[in-house]
């Protein structure tokens, strides 16, 4: 078991660093670690330079960068071996979809090199995923709204004889998109066929109020802590500005029961719709890592991030008590200005100028 000590001077580095119209979740993880006591180092790791969260000078002792998640897990094993050796990085919280089962691959290697995680099986982040989502919960006896899956825009037409406008298209990694008319689901299934390859999904459209839980699994299929939220304000892409916690002992359960059927371990959001016409909840996604609205579960009495860094290393932590329900979050924008030169040394040299501390 660890100490208390051993976790607060450790070296934490976290990926998900772009702030934009469609934040990342690293900037939300990084503030609920330095609001939760965390007092070691924390490293950005970036495979973008424009990621804005980069240059947040007030989160981060120290910015890297690294490969797109799309070059596979070579040249990812190989920087964070780099990170290792020149920032001590003891322990790394990856963020994204798109990386979460490359970094599940890679866990044990890490290990063995001094790099812990606190992550699910490559093999639960694959169940989870959209192509399979259905399987899962026609598995756990969990609904889930009807989704066909596409490998070529001849079959909308067919599927559209089945399913009444308007449908949701989804990209096989990211993105939703509701299509409308025929013609709008062609067109979505080209915007996202390029951004994100095969398979495109059609998805039956409900109507009712979304709701997410943000889960946090100590061992395999055991949750440790979830917060629930509802949304109450979305972009024109769908992605939620705002939100309230809420005490839905159903829609806790319904996340714990696809917990408990993966095996998960670690962090991920089950996001929820609830039917206006049947008052049933439908799982819409499971991501297998935090949300962007993370910071929420702080601000409740239920610090998520805070505790996956201490149960990385073997501490025991107590449940806390019941998250506050009632709480909302309100999602703004932050300016960051820092010296040109701070962007010419992530470019250049793979890290910023120096280190804050």
């Amino acid at each position: 078991m660890a100490r208390r000590s051993q976790w607060k001077r450790t070296t934490v580095a976290v990926t998900g660093l772009d702030a934009c119209d469609n934040p990342h979740p690293g900037i939300a993880v990084a503030k609920c670690l330095r609001e939760g006591g965390f007092d070691g180092t924390l490293v950005g790791f970036t495979y973008s330079p424009l990621c804005t969260g980069a240059y947040r000078r007030d989160l981060f002792d120290d910015v890297r960068l690294g490969p797109l998640p799309t070059e596979g897990s070579a040249p990812l094993y190989e920087r964070l071996l780099q990170l290792r050796e020149e920032a001590s990085v003891d322990l790394v919280i990856p963020t994204l979809d798109s990386e979460i089962a490359t970094y599940a691959r890679i866990a044990p290697r890490l290990a063995k090199a001094g790099i812990r995680t606190f992550l699910p099986s490559e093999t639960a982040v694959k169940r989870r995923g959209k192509v399979c989502l259905p399987d899962l919960c026609r598995e756990s006896g969990i609904d889930h709204p009807r989704t066909e899956t596409l490998s070529g825009v001849e079959q909308i037409d067919r599927c559209l004889e089945r399913h009444r406008c308007p449908v949701v298209m989804k990209g096989s990694i990211a993105d939703a998109r509701i299509a409308k008319t025929a013609d709008e689901a062609r067109q979505h299934y080209h915007d996202l066929l390029d951004q994100w390859g095969y398979p495109v999904l059609l998805q039956a459209h409900l109507q009712g109020e979304e709701y997410n839980v943000c889960v946090l699994c100590d061992r395999p299929g055991r949750v440790w802590a979830s917060v629930g939220s509802r949304k109450f304000g979305v972009t024109a892409k769908g992605k939620g500005f705002a939100g309230i916690t809420v005490d839905d002992p159903d829609l806790l359960a319904i996340a714990a029961r696809v917990a408990a059927a993966l095996g998960w371990v670690g962090g991920m959001e089950v996001e929820c719709l609830k039917d206006a016409s049947t008052g049933r909840f439908h799982i819409l996604e499971i991501n297998a890592r935090f949300p962007a609205w993370v910071y929420l579960t702080a601000s409740v009495g239920c610090n998520l991030p805070m505790a996956l860094v201490r149960l990385a290393f073997g501490e025991e932590v107590p449940p806390p008590p019941a998250p506050r329900a009632g709480h909302m979050f309100f999602r703004n924008t932050r300016t960051t200005v820092c010296a040109a030169s701070q962007l010419a040394s992530l470019v250049v040299r793979g890290r910023t100028l120096e280190a804050r501390r």
